[in-house]
């Protein structure tokens, strides 16, 4: 469960700074020909999968943390 949340929080994190990254990069960034935008695109194609998303796993962790007894799906 710790390393659900862990591994959700370092998706999230990782996501944001791509975001701050292709602000940064201004608007080449956004030509299809270009590498920035493929590599914002593929991060959030990664992070869109279902185990990275922070809310399915914060749930879990609360639980976990408040010593609720967690479902066997829930892992």
């Amino acid at each position: 469960v710790v390393n659900r949340r862990n591994q959700a929080t370092a998706t999230r994190m990782a996501v944001r700074a791509a975001e701050r990254v292709f602000a940064a990069a201004g608007g080449n960034a956004l030509y299809s020909s270009g590498r920035m935008q493929r590599l914002f695109r593929d991060i959030h194609a990664g992070a869109s999968h279902f185990s990275l998303s922070f809310d399915n796993a914060a749930a879990p962790y609360g639980q976990y943390r408040m010593g609720v007894p967690l479902a066997a799906a829930a892992f």
